[in-house]
């Protein structure tokens, strides 16, 4: 206030000496008990310091001050300063008007504020202080006009440009909706949360018809937000209002009104459609509103990028009067829009100060940022927190597909205009980028399960699973979902759960093989911290393309609760990912694991898949689609999916299964996993599934949890199972493979380690197998193979390179066959599959029989055996025997511990010394480096004149050490019978006949810098 007197010792008066001395910001003093009289009289626009020796109340009188009418000049340096408003407020805002030249603000205790800290001590102003300040420039400070609400701003008389209006909230003070604003003469655009018009500055309400087609020009500009509404019919409720002309629920990338210029626009027609469902059909409509008079305008004081939902009135969530806030926050995210491409900005932020309801689909538009400001929201089980949440509103989902739904008869406009689902998603035809960042999604499963628990919904699945009617994110390339190529979605610190539907979903099933897709990433190239909990009839995530670090996915779901991956196969990488497993879905829907791979590039680095909680019979990894690509990298840039340094929890009582694969695809990676087996047990590899290979297991364990019975999977009786596939394309150039590698299996199993089906469904000629067990422990007690070894011997081969298992049985058939091959394996009796250069000494029962019976410990009839003498005599046999001499018959039982017989041509003496080698299976068969032959060609007869003769050459050779794919050449021994080559695929062997008779035909399988192997066989032509 200004007092009636002005002199210090009016306004002391009879508690004058109780003060000891008051003093000025120059340092100047007034000090009654000393007589000292440097200043006199109080000035309104300074602060003093006072000392007093007693605690007193100067009653005062005189002429309230409004603090917007005192400009207090500031020279640069130090100040003390009066606060002049009769109410507090946020330091920030009181000195907004010298932030530029602003260093520090002290109170009396030392508590400061400084504009560049985020939380200062001194954080608001109050009546009665008075504050020191600091300034580097000269500047002039002046506080702004304090109002409890937006109205009350807006009704403020004579207040003249330049002015600041502190206000304290929208409807009321502290609803977020207030902020400080500043008085303008711009003429800017009035868009209702921004920039307003004062009541006296805005004209009475206007009518105008309007129609035929848009845009429709209305004959006054600088509309007032919030006053225009369109009636399309005859109804006092046949008409829109502004507010729900914002442009999310169609193609348009914009709201229908531009208030600067006065234009209307009929989005999608709805106008039309309003106008035939509700109205006459003519296209006549009536449009009411109000314009400003002046270009004063009352604009808030803000950062150029930030748009707060509460600016546009929107109503908090309550849930005992529920209202939707899609419309306010709908015109908010156009703003932060049309910002964003003016330039100049990194985003337009709409920040949520709270919790809101929303209803309808929201399209988030290029360059906006959907953004949680408000107090710290926990998320279940994780380290980060959400600051704001944007709710479903209850009983209102899907509900336009309930039975007996009549959007006319309920007047429902939305519907209408296409926005029946309730999800957010990308603008039509985005191309840019657009992100959700602190903030929680809730689709309010618990306040709208009507749906799943009753009979009003005849057929809800389709509106569950594949339009996104009630998903969090949903966008996968159709109608006014599309996107161009380049997109980025940043989805950080975000809360998703409580879905009928997808959570989130991108781009998938639905985009043209080859379409566009768009990337989920973040401020540093990766989207970071995104729990996902509970999609009741669909996945909590499909088909997201990126790169992800900490997401987390937990609760119910249908099918599976990740798709990943995408059809066009882009770069997908999950860092840190965490899958918890619900027991099974509240709502009686079906779950089948964990993983429904959709395309290839796909990494997981760092994962915990939990399925210790599983209810029923799972595949980890589910692959239905086909995923062929090309089988090798190199060939398109494209790579199958790697799955590495993870850990995996099985369930107690229900087998797991690894991956199941109904059809083609590229290679599959799990490398460095531990796999905890609480009791369920594990399934490598699914037979019944049709293409079980190409699965790479490197630094693969299976350890028990405690002590477990032998795992034996009913059934399902095996731990590796194949289907014979027919003859694959030529996207597969190469026998199929899989490896099994620096790995254990350390659970004891009953079941077989391996088993193969041949269904009715296919028949030979098969796509031949290569499987390579390497460096790897396995607990085995049952049996190694099943199936029918007859019809696997030409397609599949099994390769054991030092391996430990256990032999239950013999082995010796499948040996025989050449389907199981060993080389350096053993078993935990201490039998092996190679003795090389052992030495051995005759004994005296040798002597006696004249040939020597050297015992082995071979896990099975030796293929291969080598003995030389040293004692001057030479070795003329060597025989598989039993302990007693007596040769041992090749009739597939009891081939363990074989003996070997040896005939020489002299006299064996004791003492004498031989060496001697013996492999179960010959070298030449399987060599661990370099490439040998597995499947050598059979000698082949054709009838002259059907030629040319072909052969696929796929599997004649094989290589352990690479992947890499082998190429053949070819040549003719007797080029007048038949030529030979190879085409360009590489493996399909051309024989052109050139006449009648033999020819041997020579190939020789490659890879480059590896090795080379030779395979010949004759041809006969008659």
């Amino acid at each position: 206030m200004q007092p009636d007197d002005s002199s210090f010792a009016s306004i002391l008066g009879v508690d004058i000496d109780q003060i000891d001395m008051i003093k000025n910001e120059e340092g100047a003093v007034y000090a009654p008990g000393q007589s000292i009289e440097q200043i006199a009289t109080w000035e309104s626009r300074k602060g003093y310091q006072v000392h007093a020796n007693a605690s007193v109340t100067l009653a005062v009188s005189g002429t309230a001050v409004r603090p917007d009418s005192m400009r207090i000049v500031l020279e640069e340096g130090g100040h003390i300063v009066p606060y002049l408003s009769s109410s507090a407020q946020a330091a920030g805002t009181a000195f907004e008007s010298i932030d530029a030249s602003l260093v520090l603000a002290e109170n009396e205790r030392g508590d400061a504020y400084e504009p560049s800290l985020s939380s200062p001590s001194l954080d608001s102003l109050h009546p009665g202080q008075a504050y020191k300040v600091y300034v580097d420039q000269k500047d002039t400070l002046r506080y702004p006009i304090v109002v409890s609400t937006l109205a009350e701003a807006k009704g403020l008389e004579g207040v003249d440009v330049g002015k600041m209006i502190q206000v304290q909230g929208y409807y009321e003070p502290g609803d977020d909706g207030g902020g400080l604003f500043e008085v303008t003469n711009s003429g800017s655009e009035i868009d209702g949360g921004t920039t307003f018009a004062f009541d006296n500055d805005v004209s009475a309400k206007q009518s105008h018809g309007i129609s035929g087609f848009d845009p429709y020009g209305l004959p006054d500009t600088d509309l007032v937000f919030g006053s225009l509404s369109v009636e399309f019919g005859p109804d006092p409720e046949d008409f829109i209002s502004d507010l729900d002309m914002h442009g999310h629920v169609n193609r348009a990338n914009r709201g229908w009104v531009n208030y600067k210029d006065g234009t209307i626009y009929d989005a999608g027609n709805a106008l039309k459609t309003f106008n035939q469902n509700w109205g006459d059909g003519s296209q006549n409509y009536t449009v009411t509103y109000k314009y400003a008079t002046s270009d004063r305008r009352l604009e808030r004081v803000r950062r150029p990028e930030v748009f707060n939902l509460a600016w546009w009135g929107a109503p908090k969530a309550d849930p005992n009067n529920p209202e939707s806030a899609t419309p306010h926050l709908a015109w908010a995210i156009n703003f932060a829009a049309e910002r964003y491409k003016q330039g100049g900005i990194e985003w337009g932020y709409v920040d949520i100060p709270g919790e809101y309801y929303y209803q309808h689909a929201t399209a988030i538009r290029e360059g906006v940022m959907l953004r949680g400001v408000g107090p710290d929201r926990s998320v279940p089980g994780r380290s980060f927190t959400t600051n704001g949440a944007l709710i479903l509103m209850p009983g209102e989902a899907v509900y336009t597909q309930k039975n007996g739904y009549d959007p006319v008869a309920e007047h429902d406009l939305y519907p209408e205009m296409n926005g029946g689902q309730s999800t957010f998603k990308n603008e039509y035809n985005a191309s840019d980028k657009l992100g959700i960042l602190n903030l929680e999604l809730d689709g309010n499963i618990d306040q709208n399960e009507e749906p799943f628990t009753t009979n009003n919904y005849d057929n809800i699945e389709p509106y569950l699973q594949n339009s996104g009617d009630w998903a969090a994110w949903y966008s996968k390339g159709a109608q006014d979902q599309l996107y161009q190529e380049g997109l980025q979605v940043h989805v950080n610190n975000v809360h998703a759960h409580g879905y009928g539907g997808n959570v989130l979903a991108g781009a998938g099933a639905q985009l043209p093989s080859g379409g566009t897709e768009f990337d989920i990433t973040g401020p540093d190239g990766t989207s970071k911290n995104v729990h996902i909990e509970d999609a009741v009839r669909n996945h909590q995530i499909y088909a997201l393309a990126g790169d992800m670090t900490d997401w987390s996915v937990a609760g119910i779901y249908w099918a599976s609760p990740m798709k990943i991956g995408s059809k066009a196969d882009r770069p997908t990488t999950y860092t840190n990912l965490d899958v918890q497993e619900a027991p099974s879905s509240t709502y009686g829907y079906s779950t089948r694991g964990i993983m429904n791979t959709l395309g290839l590039n796909v990494v997981i680095d760092g994962f915990t898949f939990d399925l210790s909680s599983t209810g029923g019979d799972e595949s980890l990894q589910r692959i239905w689609s086909d995923q062929r690509g090309e089988h090798y990298p190199e060939d398109n840039g494209k790579s199958g999916n790697v799955y590495k340094n993870g850990t995996i929890k099985l369930s107690s009582t229900e087998t797991i299964n690894l991956v199941s694969s109904v059809g083609p695809h590229a290679p599959i990676t799990w490398k460095n996993v531990t796999v905890e087996d609480n009791g369920g047990g594990l399934q490598i590899g699914l037979k019944f599934s049709s293409h079980s290979y190409e699965y790479y297991l490197e630094n693969f364990n299976v350890v028990p949890q405690g002590t477990l019975e032998d795992f034996y999977s009913g059934n399902s009786n095996y731990v590796f199972g194949f289907d014979a596939n027919e003859i694959l394309g030529s996207g597969v150039p190469v026998a199929t493979r899989n490896e099994f590698k620096n790995s254990s299996y350390q659970r004891d199993f009953y079941s077989p380690l391996l088993s193969v089906n041949h269904g009715s469904g296919t028949s030979a000629p098969y796509h031949p197998h290569d499987h390579f067990f390497i460096d790897s422990e396995l607990q085995n007690t049952g049996g190694l193979l099943t199936g029918d070894q007859a019809k696997m011997k030409p397609w599949f081969r099994f390769y054991f390179d030092n391996v430990t298992f256990n032999l239950p049985g013999s082995i010796h058939e499948v040996i025989s066959r050449g389907i199981m091959r060993l080389r350096n394996s053993q078993d935990r009796s201490g039998r092996t599959s190679d003795a090389v250069n052992q030495n051995y000494s005759a004994t005296s029962t040798d002597e006696t029989n004249g040939y020597a019976l050297i015992p082995t410990s071979l896990l099975s009839r030796p293929g291969e055996t080598s003995v030389t003498a040293t004692a001057g005599y030479n070795v003329t046999g060597v025989q598989i025997a039993n302990s007693d001499g007596t040769v041992r018959a090749d009739d597939n039982t009891d081939e363990e511990n074989p003996y070997l017989k040896v005939s020489v041509d002299g006299t064996i003496t004791q003492g004498d010394s031989f060496t001697w080698t013996a492999r179960v299976t010959p070298l030449g068969a399987y060599k661990t480096t370099g490439l040998f032959l597995s499947r050598p060609e059979a000698n082949k007869s054709y009838t002259s004149g059907n030629g040319p003769f072909t052969v696929d050459l796929r599997g004649v050779a094989a290589c352990q050490e690479t992947r890499d794919k082998i190429t053949y050449t070819a040549s003719s021994g007797s080029t007048g019978v038949v030529t030979a080559s190879v085409s360009a695929d590489g493996y399909t062997l051309t024989l052109t006949e050139q006449g009648t008779g033999t020819a041997t035909v020579t190939v020789t399988g490659t890879i480059n810098g590896v090795g080379t192997t030779t395979d010949t066989f004759e041809i006969s032509v008659e």
